[in-house]
């Protein structure tokens, strides 16, 4: 079975110098390149990154999804969009969204995956952030028996809080 070298996508030297993390792996999973970007996304060496450390990365609650997205992506043809937490060197988490592509060749034979991986930590952060502030709103007027509505002069869209929606 004839398996793509790195080579055949692109300069290791150019792929270093890509903001995002990138992997290749053999058809059966086992990595075989990743870039600088995916070693400092994931703390890990290529060294052991190639000898299959990444997997202990994966936040155990993430597991069962991620497997679950995998079966799903493979049995309909697509490639792997998720986002998951690993957990970094120093044990905090990170979030990461990776995108995983299988390159066949003419006849169908799995020749490997190439894919990226990002770091959303910050992005997720953010959003968690909002979440809490906007619980707390809601909290606060409720408490307070007041609403709060917005008007989007440019769509003539208006809208109202659940406590506005009350009163």
């Amino acid at each position: 079975m004839a398996h793509l070298s790195i080579f055949d996508i692109g300069s290791p030297e150019l792929l270093d110098l890509v903001p995002i993390g990138l992997f290749w792996a053999e058809p059966g999973g086992k990595l075989v390149f990743v870039n600088k970007s995916w070693c400092q996304i994931s703390g890990l060496s290529p060294e052991d990154a190639y000898q299959s450390k990444w997997t202990s990365l994966i936040h155990p609650d993430d597991l069962p999804r991620i497997k679950q997205e995998c079966t799903n992506a493979k049995q309909e043809t697509r490639p792997i969009e998720i986002e998951h937490r690993i957990l970094g060197s120093n044990k905090e988490h990170k979030w990461v969204r990776v995108i995983s592509h299988t390159l066949k060749s003419e006849d169908g034979t799995v020749k490997g995956h190439f894919g990226s991986v990002q770091d959303i930590t910050n992005s997720r952060l953010k959003d968690l952030t909002l979440k809490k502030t906007e619980d707390q709103l809601a909290q606060v007027q409720t408490l307070a028996k007041i609403g709060s509505w917005d008007w989007d002069m440019s769509t003539d869209v208006i809208s109202w809080s659940e406590e506005m929606f009350k009163i």
